[in-house]
């Protein structure tokens, strides 16, 4: 099998030659995995996903995949000793792990690590995936299969069977191949024109504000750090009911907290004249292909620009024009038009690429976003697993000084921020985050909801921050 990468493909080939890791699920499970049908389970994995059994060569017309020589599935076992702090030893261990590299010319393209809780019955299960395999969606539901697949005790006999979790999907042609017939072509080619001239037009009128680095660094030498922000399940049905009172999306709501928290920032720093803050939705299209690509593994979603009014805006307002911005794009399906025109500017080598980098960081959509994920409904039991935890680490990729992302699952709301560690201060982000978190309780108390506004604000645990800092050299998400 060859077949030549795609303009979005060679754009996440090129950023994992840089930024090392797409992302970490991380599962704690009350249970036992057994590592030799956890190998098993990997093989059906990679027997099924064809993103999981290829690497990446090169030849004169460009980057293409094969499956030829390419090893089974990694899979680490790490035992601590019984004095380490366990959760101190996960947040180093997950530091170093979104910061480790990929050999693409090698693959695969995914990695496992199995943990043993040294003194409690709990296991827990990291799976690392290359920004070219995991778009988070894409991620979790790989970690479900692999403990699905674990606990119905693959063999040899089942790769015979119908199994779903084991019947081989096709490789996918690329991105532009499957794209709507009316943005393909001549017609696509004018809407992606258009799309740059009314994003230009709307730059120039707003002149927004953009997240600017503490200290620029060179693309080779930049290892990303990530901070975590925490709403349990009670808070955040407040902040539904809010959302629905306001006519508003959760993630309508936390744009407009995060982007209140940058232009205070940056009042703070620059004090710049704008009004505006430019931020980018994350989007996800697997729908809106042609076919739809809903079971397959891999990065099906793309960064849809705005700017957004801030100074002197009430949070709900800013929150109902996210809403609609990016409800009006998506329906639009800019985010299409974005991502054609990758194949005119997206080099088909990796060398000599950090021109093209640096105006993409500068001029994309990148240098800020929030991808809410959404609610992801992960088991809360799998065969004799029990889960406990589910958390997706997201990666920033490359680009961008500051990229956040929300997800939902198992009752917990985890919002990360994720950021350049020698570009980017810690206790510059670690103040955005409070930020976010003061804005929040601001905004839901002054909804009326069935509550008393007085004890959002003072429950213990309520909303916490955990911080981790990932500068060490030894240490992108």
């Amino acid at each position: 099998m060859k077949r030549y990468l795609g303009a979005a493909e060679r754009a996440f080939w090129i950023f994992d030659n840089y930024s090392r890791c797409g992302g970490i699920a991380t599962v704690k499970i009350q249970g036992t995995l057994d590592v030799t049908r956890l190998h098993e389970a990997l093989q059906c994995l990679q027997t099924r996903h064809p993103l999981t059994r290829v690497r990446i060569e090169e030849d004169e017309k460009g980057p293409y995949f094969t499956e030829e020589n390419v090893s089974r599935i990694p899979v680490e076992k790490l035992t601590p000793d019984a004095s380490v702090d366990i959760d101190d030893y996960i947040e180093e261990m997950r530091s170093k792990e979104i910061n480790e590299t990929f050999d693409l010319t090698k693959g695969p393209f995914l990695r496992v690590k199995l943990l043993q809780h040294p003194t409690e019955g709990l296991q827990y299960l990291f799976v690392s995936a290359t920004h070219l395999l995991n778009d988070v969606h894409s991620g979790l539901t790989m970690t479900k299969e692999i403990l699905e697949l674990h606990e119905s005790k693959p063999n040899s006999t089942d790769l015979q069977t119908n199994n779903q979790l084991i019947k081989p999907l096709e490789l996918r042609p690329p991105l532009e191949q499957l794209f709507p017939h009316s943005f393909t072509g001549w017609q696509g080619a004018l809407r992606s024109i258009l799309l740059q001239v009314k994003l230009l037009c709307q730059k120039l009128a707003t002149r927004p504000i953009r997240f600017t680095e503490d200290k620029y660094v060179d693309f080779k030498d930049r290892k990303n750090a990530f901070q975590k922000f925490e709403i349990d399940s009670k808070y955040f049905e407040s902040i539904l009911t809010a959302c629905k009172e306001k006519q508003t999306t959760v993630h309508g709501f936390l744009s407009a907290i995060f982007m209140q928290a940058i232009y205070e920032d940056n009042q703070a720093r620059e004090k710049s004249s704008s009004h505006y803050v430019s931020m980018s939705s994350a989007v996800n299209f697997r729908e809106q292909l042609d076919p739809p690509c809903m079971h397959d593994m891999g990065s099906y979603v793309c960064l849809n620009y705005g700017f957004f009014r801030v100074k002197n805006q009430p949070t709900w307002k800013i929150a109902q024009n996210v809403t609609k911005d990016v409800m009006l794009r998506y329906l639009k399906r800019e985010h299409i038009s974005a991502l054609n025109i990758g194949q005119w500017i997206t080099p088909k080598k990796k060398d000599n690429v950090e021109r093209a980098l640096r105006l993409a960081e500068h001029q994309g959509p990148g240098n800020l976003a929030i991808s809410n994920y959404g609610r992801f409904d992960f088991p809360e039991t799998i065969g004799t697993l029990v889960i406990n935890e589910v958390d997706m680490l997201p990666a920033i990729s490359v680009l961008g000084n500051l990229s956040s992302g929300v997800i939902y699952t198992l009752g917990k709301v985890q919002w990360y921020f994720v950021y350049p560690s020698k570009m980017v201060d810690s206790h510059r982000v670690s103040k955005i985050m409070s930020s976010c978190r003061h804005f929040m309780d601001q905004a839901i108390v002054k909804v009326e909801i069935n509550q008393d506004p007085q004890s959002i604000m003072t429950t213990p645990n309520t909303t916490s921050i955990t911080t981790t800092n990932t500068t060490t050299p030894s240490t992108s998400i």
